[in-house]
């Protein structure tokens, strides 16, 4: 907010999207000990959100419109829970790049400096943030490469015919090369 103070953070999901029966802290985000982690810098000094900060919780097809609306796409920062982040592959199918951490799935899901940034400190992801959000040229070219990028490569056809070759080898007993 320094440094761009008309941003706005909107914030899909929760800490129920695996578990309904989640115990969440008094923000109904995430577990009392992670939000502990980071609701300081979302909130003001009575610990109220800050108005640019809205958590709209766990949503259905609905979250594809605010994901349209979006200018960048940030996917679980840390990226240390998920192999193939799928909402990396929504914001990139939205035309919204993406930022995140350049860990695990993200690799494969993120195609860096092309349709997002991958990046390796809590500063880089600020940073990155900042830069897509004030360079419209560079947000324009990975919003352009971001939906063929995931038709392309996560395609329904592709996917399934990539799964039964793996179950076809399991089956017979068989390896599963890399």
């Amino acid at each position: 907010l320094r440094r761009m103070p008309d941003a706005q953070l909107k914030v899909i999901g929760s800490g129920k999207v695996y578990d309904r029966n989640a115990v969440l802290g008094k923000y109904g985000l995430a577990h009392e000990d992670y939000e502990a982690r980071f609701m300081s810098y979302l909130t003001d000094g009575d610990g109220k959100l800050l108005p640019s900060v809205e958590f709209l919780g766990l949503m259905g097809t609905e979250k594809f419109e605010v994901m349209k609306r979006a200018t960048v796409g940030v996917v679980n920062p840390t990226a240390l829970s998920e192999n193939c982040p799928g909402c990396a592959l929504e914001f990139q199918a939205c035309g919204v790049p993406v930022v995140s951490g350049a860990r695990g799935g993200l690799w494969d899901t993120v195609l860096h400096r092309q349709t997002g940034v991958l990046v390796g400190s809590v500063s880089g992801l600020g940073n990155a943030i900042v830069t897509l959000l004030s360079d419209k040229s560079q947000r324009a070219k990975m919003s352009y490469r971001s939906p063929g990028f995931v038709r392309e490569k996560f395609n329904y056809a592709k996917v399934c015919k990539e799964w039964f070759k793996v179950l076809e080898v399991i089956e017979l007993g068989g390896n599963i090369e890399a």
